[in-house]
C-alpha cells in the first residue's frame, strides 16, 4: 500500500457549512506497465467521543498511453547463407515486444530506409510474422556479406519504432568454372625457339574461393610444349622441344583447367600456335644425277632439259635460282655449250653437238635459295649426245676412186672367192650395222655378194661364151632411219688356164675397158638416201 501511496495524495478542504471535500491528488508519475491499477481505501472520522468513521474503496485503473517502443529480442542478428540457397527460403525471423496495450502494443516490422534498392530485391521481410525470406538470386563472387537494418513500429499514435541490424554473411559453394585468360594472341614461335622460351601467359581464375577458387591447369602429351607455374593463379607456356614447321606448321593445344571444389568444375581453351619459318632445309633436287638424252645435230639455243629442286621453307626462304657450276669441257667452259634459266632451272644447248665427236658431257647444276643466310645443293647432270644416222657408209676396199680389177680364174668353182668389199660407217648401233646388195651386174649369174660381210664369190663356172671382162656394182647401206648408202663399182678379168695362178689386184686398166666403164661407174658413185 506504501508503494501505492507514494503516487497519491489526499487533499482536504472545510465548506462553510462546516463539511470538509476530500480530493484525490496524483503526486508521482503512473506506469501501467508497472502496475496497471490501484486499490486504495478512503476513511473518514468524526470528531465525537467514541470516534465514528466510514470508509470507501477507491479502484484505480491506469490506462495506457503509447510510451514504450518495440524492442528486439536481439540487436545484432548473424546469418549464414549458402549462395546457392534457392528464393523463398526463410533465413531467420525476428521479433519485438512492446510493454504497451492494445494498439499501442501491436507491432508490424520493416526494411529501414537505409537498405539500398539492391538489396531489398534479395531479401523479403514479412511485416506480421518477422520472416526474412531470400526472393533473388545470391552471389557470393558479387557481394558476400549484407547488413539488413530493420524496424519494429508500433501502432501508437505518435508510434514508436525499435531498431535491430541483420548481418546476412553468404558462404561459397563451387558455381563458378575456371576462366583462362592468354596474352599475347596470337601466338607465332620461331622454329629456332630454345627450350624454356615463353611464348605465352595464361592467368587461370575462379571466382569461388578457398579450394573451389584453387585451379590446375594440364597441357596434352607429346607436343613441344609444357607449363610451367609461376604464381598461385598464373602459368606460363614454354617451348619443351625441337619444332619443326616443315614438319608441324601450327598447333591447336587444348589447355585443360579443373578447380578443387567437390564435385569439380573444369573449362577447356583451344590456342592456336603458328611456327614461323627459319632458313634451316637447303634445297633439294629430285634427283642426284640426271641423264639427259640429247639427239646430235640439234639446234642451237634448244631447250634440252628441266632440272627441279625443292625447298620446303617458306616466302623467300623457298625461292630458289639455279647457276652453271664452272667447269670445263674440252678445256672450254661449260657455260659456252649449255646455259640454264635461273628461275626454271630450265636447260638450253648453246651450240649443236656432233656425237662422232663428243659422246656425253657432264655438267654441275646448283640450287641456292632466297634465304640469309642462303643455302645451295648441287646435282650432276649428264648429257648423253644420241647417235643420229648422218653419216653414210664409207667403202675403204675397193676405192671408187682408182680403178680396180679383179683377176678371176676362169676355172673358178662356185663359190670361190673373189674378193670383199670393206665398209665403214662413223655412226653407231644400227646406224652403222651394214649391209651389201648387188644392184648391177654384166651377168647377174656370174657372181653374188654376201648381204652382211660383202664377201663376193663366183655364183657358178665360167662357160666359153661368157664374157672375159665384167662389172659389178655394189651398194652398201646402213639400218639408220632413214638409211644411207654408198656404191662402188668393181671390175673383173677372167683369165684362162696360163694365169689362173695370177689371183692378184692390178691397178693398171686397159684403156678400152676405162672408157666403156667410165659411164656406168660415174653413173652409179653417190651417196643414196631411202
Amino acid at each position: 500500500m506504501s508503494n501505492q501511496l507514494q503516487h497519491f495524495g489526499l487533499k482536504t478542504r472545510s465548506r462553510s457549512d462546516g463539511s470538509k471535500i476530500a480530493e484525490l491528488v496524483l503526486e508521482n508519475p503512473l506506469d501501467r506497465e508497472e502496475h496497471f491499477s490501484f486499490h486504495l481505501i478512503l476513511t473518514a472520522i468524526d470528531g465525537g467521543s467514541p470516534r465514528r468513521s466510514g470508509t470507501a474503496e477507491i479502484i484505480i485503473t491506469v490506462l495506457d498511453v503509447n510510451d514504450y517502443a518495440p524492442v528486439f529480442d536481439h540487436q545484432t542478428y548473424k546469418i549464414n547463407l549458402l549462395e546457392n540457397l534457392p528464393e523463398g527460403s526463410l533465413i531467420t525471423t525476428i521479433s519485438a515486444i512492446d510493454l504497451d496495450q492494445g494498439t499501442n502494443g501491436e507491432i508490424k516490422y520493416y526494411l529501414s530506409n537505409h537498405v539500398s534498392h539492391s538489396v531489398s530485391e534479395l531479401f523479403g521481410l514479412n511485416p506480421a510474422t518477422g520472416q526474412i525470406r531470400v526472393q533473388g538470386s545470391l552471389d557470393y563472387e558479387e557481394k558476400k556479406v549484407y547488413q539488413l537494418d530493420v524496424e519494429a513500429v508500433d501502432n501508437g499514435t505518435p508510434a514508436l519504432v525499435g531498431r535491430a541490424e541483420v548481418l546476412v554473411e553468404l558462404l561459397d559453394v563451387n558455381d563458378n568454372a575456371p576462366e583462362l585468360k592468354i596474352s599475347s594472341l596470337p601466338i607465332e614461335v620461331r622454329e629456332d625457339a630454345a627450350s624454356g622460351t615463353v611464348i605465352a601467359i595464361i592467368n587461370a581464375m575462379d571466382r569461388d574461393s578457398g579450394e573451389n577458387g584453387q585451379v590446375h591447369c594440364q597441357l596434352p602429351l607429346n607436343i613441344p610444349f609444357k607449363l610451367q607455374k609461376s604464381s598461385n593463379k598464373q602459368y606460363s607456356l614454354v617451348v619443351s622441344d625441337t619444332l619443326n614447321r616443315e614438319i608441324s606448321p601450327f598447333y591447336n593445344i587444348s589447355i585443360s583447367a579443373w578447380d578443387a571444389g567437390s564435385p569439380p568444375l573444369s573449362t577447356n581453351k583451344t590456342i592456336h600456335i603458328s611456327i614461323s619459318d627459319i632458313n634451316d632445309n637447303a634445297p633439294q633436287f629430285t634427283r642426284s644425277l640426271y641423264n639427259v638424252f640429247l639427239m646430235e645435230n640439234n639446234a642451237p639455243g634448244v631447250s634440252i632439259f628441266t632440272v627441279t629442286a625443292l625447298d620446303p621453307d617458306l616466302g623467300k626462304n623457298s625461292e630458289l635460282s639455279y647457276f652453271l657450276l664452272d667447269s670445263f669441257i674440252h678445256e672450254s667452259s661449260a657455260s659456252g655449250h649449255f646455259s640454264v634459266n635461273s628461275e626454271s632451272g630450265r636447260l638450253y644447248a648453246l651450240r649443236s653437238f656432233n656425237y662422232e665427236i663428243q659422246k656425253n658431257f657432264q655438267i654441275k647444276v646448283q640450287a641456292q635459295d632466297g634465304g640469309t643466310p642462303s643455302l645451295t645443293s648441287t646435282t650432276l647432270v649428264n648429257i648423253i649426245i644420241l647417235d643420229q644416222n648422218d653419216n653414210a657408209p664409207v667403202i675403204v676396199s675397193p676405192s671408187n676412186y682408182n680403178m680396180s680389177i679383179v683377176i678371176v680364174p676362169k676355172s673358178a668353182h662356185p663359190g670361190y672367192l673373189v674378193t670383199k668389199v670393206i665398209a665403214t660407217d662413223a655412226d653407231s648401233g644400227q646406224n652403222a650395222r651394214l649391209f651389201y646388195q648387188l644392184i648391177e651386174a654384166t651377168d647377174h649369174s656370174s657372181f653374188s655378194i654376201a648381204f652382211t660381210s660383202g664377201e663376193i664369190r663366183t655364183s657358178r663356172k665360167f662357160r666359153e661364151q661368157d664374157a672375159l671382162r665384167q662389172t659389178i656394182v655394189v651398194l652398201v647401206r646402213d639400218n639408220g632411219q632413214p638409211s644411207l648408202s654408198s656404191t662402188v663399182s668393181i671390175f673383173f678379168t677372167i683369165q684362162g688356164n696360163s694365169k689362173e695362178k695370177n689371183h692378184k689386184l692390178t691397178i693398171s686398166v686397159e684403156n678400152s675397158l676405162r672408157a666403156t666403164s667410165r659411164a656406168i661407174a660415174l653413173s652409179i658413185l653417190k651417196i643414196t638416201s631411202y
